[in-house]
């Protein structure tokens, strides 16, 4: 296995492929489209896309994706890159975030409730030694509203 990983065992074979597709990548002025990395692999572009994500997540691979004038992925190769990167993975996540919003009807009161409840949640799945916090079922909850809550 080429990639630099302590456990190549982990690396799937599609990682594997599109990671050496984009070996004179280095930079985003060399990204190369996804349409190119699918011929080059031979895989349809959700499995390269789904190659990506696991370069990135599982293996903390630096790819990058450039939109402009030259689309496509790339290894990142300077911190300038890296900020680039992550500011359009944020946009993103924050648009994701705002449909997640609008299509459970929260007001944007709420908003910032959902986020910290979705930042919590992402810190469990990241770092699993961080304790469930276990919630009431529903009934339960519904129950202590009606009567007000207290029980003397």
């Amino acid at each position: 296995m080429n990639l630099a990983n302590p456990n190549p065992d982990l690396v799937t074979a599609d990682e594997q492929a599109v990671w050496d597709a984009l070996i004179f990548c280095r930079g985003a002025r060399y990204a190369l489209p996804l349409a190119a990395i699918s011929r080059r692999t031979g895989l349809g572009e959700r499995r390269v896309k789904a190659a990506v994500q696991g370069l990135r997540l599982r293996h903390r691979l630096p790819v990058g994706a450039s939109r402009g004038t030259r689309n496509g992925y790339y290894k990142i190769d300077s911190a300038e890159e890296m900020a680039a990167t992550i500011r359009v993975l944020r946009r993103q996540a924050l648009s994701e975030l705002q449909l997640i919003c609008a299509l459970a009807g929260h007001e944007w009161t709420r908003y910032r409730e959902m986020l910290g409840q979705m930042g919590f949640e992402f810190a469990q799945e990241t770092h699993p030694q961080i304790p469930q916090i276990s919630q009431k079922p529903e009934s339960a909850q519904s129950a202590k509203s009606a009567d007000g809550g207290s029980h003397a």
